[in-house]
């Protein structure tokens, strides 16, 4: 997939930040990021195995690219697959958009809170559903973020 995306994508690659932790010192590493876009799957070389679900953080190190709106300066990622290649591992990733599903509030990593069904709230949408008893309205809200609403 990543030779594909290297075919059909004449850009180079992005210069990149990646890291598992970024509150851990010295688990930071460069990387070339392929394929880069938001909404599309990009794909990155490393020399470690990334469960499929985990989550990782990535930092543009290029000043050109837009990252003010994210105060920590790292943009999660999910792996989608990772394979073993010949001498590293091909892992293909998605951008997570920071925002809380309930209320459209920009967050950073610190605030972010994910729900069983991977749905991201922040701190306080987060406690509201917590704390609703197993009511029709804690269903309902539920159900709206799974997307399940006719």
């Amino acid at each position: 997939m990543l030779n594909e995306a290297k075919k059909k994508n004449h850009t180079p690659p992005t210069k990149i930040e990646f890291t598992t932790d970024p509150r851990k010192p010295g688990v930071k590493k460069e990387l070339n990021l392929h394929n880069q876009h938001t909404f599309y799957r990009s794909y990155l070389e490393s020399d470690q195995y990334l469960p499929p679900e985990s989550i990782v953080f990535i930092q543009f190190l290029d000043k050109d690219k837009n990252q003010e709106k994210y105060k920590d300066g790292y943009i999660p990622a999910k792996v989608d697959w990772c394979f073993k290649k010949e001498d590293c591992y091909e892992t293909a990733i998605m951008f997570i958009d920071n925002i809380c599903d309930q209320c459209n509030k920009q967050l950073t990593m610190e605030e972010t809170y994910r729900t069983e069904n991977h749905n991201t709230l922040c701190r306080n949408c987060y406690y509201k559903i917590l704390g609703l008893k197993n009511s029709r309205l804690k269903k309902s809200i539920e159900k709206q973020l799974l997307g399940n609403v006719l």
